[in-house]
């Protein structure tokens, strides 16, 4: 029995012992995880690059951010979201945290005070992980946004602002640093920008009280200079002019079913020329059938179409044939279609002295310009269209074709009109340019040097003035290329 007791009596010491053993690894485990080492981490706040450069640069003009007072500059540490701590100063300096190492946001808002109200002044924010290596924090800032307020008027009551967008240009001296643009179907644009001085452009779209088709773009001509301080609105009132139909062209409805080609349409049983361009023949007829004509019509069908059928027309009066000849904008006179065409590459350019017009001649011009330089359609196989000679055989199968017309020029002739005629190997070809093409495209350039010179000519070729002979009309300098 003695035994058995003291057997029991010695299983119980060990259980106890094997207990304590088990509690005491317990304890020095858990006192290990709460004696972890935190971190003393140094934070320092860089002044936005707006403040500092006019700092050091004693800069204390009245646009200059530098002569701001901070009242308070507020730090935010996070850690997943949550907040770990916050710290508060009436002025920068460095700020310490005791941390845990770990993955961390560093926020930062410095305030001013504007009155009785603190206003933000500068804010940033930074991510970093602290360790033993990285206990130091940087971050950099950026100024408080301003914000535009720009209310866009008409000049006429008559009308209202249907849609308006404003171009801002972040001016560094003069140098525009970047371009901001802002539309709305509406006069009011709130815009918040990066605190400095912006120049201020506006247009927009004015639509009649009486009469929603007549849409009338507008632009003011001289942008302003807004200066936009940090958390500040600026309220700014622009007033656009109602263009008038003088200049912009009276209100027409056209079916797209009586777009003709590229420069023809009807109306009813009235026929309309657009005036300054030449497009492509859709048919046969005293010139060939174009190439680029589908195109070109189908371009000017879209451009009415743009306009839900409304397009704007000025009348400079009737060509021999009894049709309107007019110079032809879209239904807000914003855009001249002669221009967008020529841009494309879909016709080419055909003035007369008589319906030249200031506002819209030099357009018609760069515009034929530019799609040669950006080689938009007819100039599309400007470097590897088929060269067209004497030599060459079945030259009918290239009528209507944009080619390279290539020989020897024999003569140069002008007529008392100012056309000039030139002669290709004694009379296979000619080469015409009338008087306005030369005028714009091609003068002072001496088309007299290019007698007896191999030459090569870029155009539509048509049939010659005379059974088997071939001509181009010539219309710009870059359609010569001289060969010796």
């Amino acid at each position: 029995m003695k035994s058995k007791l003291k057997l029991v009596v010695s299983f119980i010491t060990v259980i106890s012992a094997f207990v304590l053993v088990l509690t005491s690894c317990s304890v020095s485990f858990t006192n290990t995880r709460l004696i972890q080492k935190n971190y003393s981490v140094n934070v320092t706040i860089n002044l936005p690059a707006d403040v500092l450069n006019a700092s050091k640069s004693g800069n204390a003009l009245p646009y200059s951010f530098s002569n701001k007072q901070i009242s308070n500059v507020q730090i935010t540490v996070l850690q997943s979201g949550s907040v770990v701590e916050t710290k508060s100063a009436t002025q920068l300096g460095n700020f310490t945290f005791n941390l845990a190492p770990g993955t961390y946001t560093f926020d930062v808002k410095t305030y001013f005070k504007d009155g009785n109200q603190d206003k933000l002044f500068f804010y940033g924010s930074s991510t970093s992980t602290i360790d033993a290596q990285n206990t130091n924090i940087i971050i950099d800032t950026r100024l408080a946004s301003g914000t535009i307020h720009l209310n866009v008027l008409p000049t006429d009551t008559t009308f209202f602002t249907e849609h308006a967008t404003v171009t801002l240009q972040k001016l560094n001296g003069t140098a525009v640093q970047f371009t901001q643009v802002v539309g709305k179907s509406s006069g009011n644009l709130t815009v918040e920008v990066y605190p400095g001085i912006w120049q201020v452009s506006t247009e927009g779209i004015l639509t009649s009280q009486t009469n929603s088709n007549d849409k009338r773009y507008s632009k003011v001509q001289q942008s302003k200079l807004v200066f936009v301080d940090v958390s500040e609105d600026e309220q700014i009132v622009e007033k656009l002019l109602v263009p008038s139909e003088s200049d912009i062209g009276n209100l027409l409805y056209v079916n797209t079913a009586d777009v003709h080609d590229g420069d023809t349409f009807k109306v009813g049983t009235q026929s309309y020329r657009l005036i300054g361009i030449d497009a492509p023949e859709v048919q046969t007829g005293s010139k060939p059938r174009g190439e680029y004509a589908d195109e070109s019509t189908e371009f000017l069908k879209n451009f009415v179409s743009s306009g839900n059928g409304y397009v704007r027309v000025i009348n400079k009066g009737t060509d021999s044939y009894g049709r309107y000849l007019v110079y032809l904008l879209n239904n807000t006179g914003e855009k001249l279609y002669p221009e967008e065409s020529l841009k494309n590459g879909l016709s080419r350019p055909l003035l007369y002295q008589e319906n030249v017009d200031a506002r819209f001649t030099p357009r018609i011009v760069n515009a034929y310009k530019l799609a040669y330089q950006n080689r938009k359609g007819i100039f599309f196989k400007y470097e590897s269209a088929q060269i067209v000679e004497q030599s060459t055989q079945d030259k009918d199968s290239y009528v209507g074709k944009i080619v390279w017309l290539k020989g020897q020029v024999t003569n140069v002739l002008r007529d008392s009109n100012g056309k000039y005629t030139l002669t290709l190997d004694d009379g296979w070809a000619t080469v015409e340019l009338r008087k306005e093409e030369y005028d714009y495209f091609v003068a002072p350039f001496d088309m007299y040097s290019l007698n007896n010179k191999l030459v090569k000519f870029y155009g539509e070729l048509w049939p010659g003035d005379t059974s088997g002979t071939y001509k181009i009309l010539l219309r710009a300098s870059f359609e010569i290329v001289v060969l010796n």
